[in-house]
């Protein structure tokens, strides 16, 4: 898993044109079940897990159009995306922290049919 925090939109259009599969994490700085679910997708990419996958980070305060846009209420908001053929799809959104194992097994889930 590769992790990115944008600076700006441009960067984040440029992800979603290159890179198929992209976890959309929304936080804040300030929400503490955010920072729990940080430590679980650090854990993953340290692991080496789920390498076809593009988890960016969202602040919500920078990017609040976007936020706006996949419609996020509350944090952690995490959307799963992926590009099959040139259009973004939205597969699933789940909205809380989570630990290691069960965000293991919702990514597999969503992305390995």
């Amino acid at each position: 898993m590769k992790i990115v925090t944008p600076h700006d939109d441009d960067e984040i259009s440029s992800l979603f044109k290159t890179d198929r599969n992209i976890i959309l994490d929304f936080y804040a700085d300030w929400c503490g079940p955010c920072k729990v679910i940080t430590k679980s997708f650090q854990a993953i990419k340290k692991d080496n897990l789920f390498k076809d996958i593009t988890l960016i980070k969202i602040d919500i305060g920078k990017f609040n159009d976007l936020a706006k846009e996949y419609n996020v209420k509350s944090l952690p908001t995490v959307v799963y995306t992926s590009d099959d053929s040139g259009e973004r799809k939205n597969l699933k959104t789940k909205i809380g922290s989570m630990n290691k194992s069960d965000l293991i097994q919702l990514i597999g889930t969503v992305y390995e049919k």
